[in-house]
């Protein structure tokens, strides 16, 4: 992805039991309204974490750092915070190459209006043995989502999505949980 001027990427890294290899979702951000000072932007975004994604990814997986990259790619700053903040869910996590795929929504059709994110250690009584997520789990993690979109919004740091080529990068409206988890075979054990 290129991250242009005025705006940044965030990674959530994970590490812990439920993931070996360790594992990262990243989400596009608008930062040209950004007041607050980077390194406190982690803070809250820990914050902002632990109320939203902490409160459904397993406890044996834990939110092990933030990283907040500004563009342009190739000059622009980053902050990095180490955190060490464990899942809330309870139980026995999925395995680590099964995660909850959340949509990017935008007011754009096509390809270039849309993106997703992958965030993982779903508790294993989240989803049945094909895959859709049980209802109360699935409103659990669209609160959790909301919850992280209202967050970014508040802290000055509206989601976008980010594009492979130099297009503007384009606002995200909402985050929306997918009714089935998804897979990624990176994250299975080598």
């Amino acid at each position: 992805m290129v991250i242009p001027a005025g705006y940044g990427q965030i990674n959530w890294i994970y590490g812990g039991a439920a993931q070996p290899n360790g594992a990262q979702t990243t989400c596009g951000v608008d930062v040209s309204g950004l007041l607050t000072d980077p390194e406190d932007a982690l803070v809250l975004l820990a914050s902002g974490w632990s109320t939203g994604w902490g409160s459904v990814v397993n406890g044996s997986t834990s939110l092990v750092g933030l990283r907040l990259k500004f563009g342009p790619d190739e000059t622009g700053p980053f902050y990095e915070l180490s955190t060490n903040l464990p899942g809330a869910g309870a139980g026995a996590g999925m395995t680590p190459a099964v995660a909850v795929l959340v949509k990017k929504i935008t007011a754009l059709g096509g390809r270039k209006g849309r993106g997703r994110m992958f965030i993982p250690s779903p508790d294993e009584d989240a989803a049945g043995g094909n895959g859709v997520l049980s209802p109360t789990p699935l409103l659990d993690w669209q609160d959790a989502a909301d919850d992280v979109y209202n967050s970014l919004v508040g802290m000055d740091l509206p989601p976008v999505v980010l594009h492979t080529d130099s297009t503007t990068p384009t606002p995200i409206t909402s985050f929306q949980v997918a009714g089935t988890v998804a897979t990624q075979r990176r994250r299975q054990r080598r």
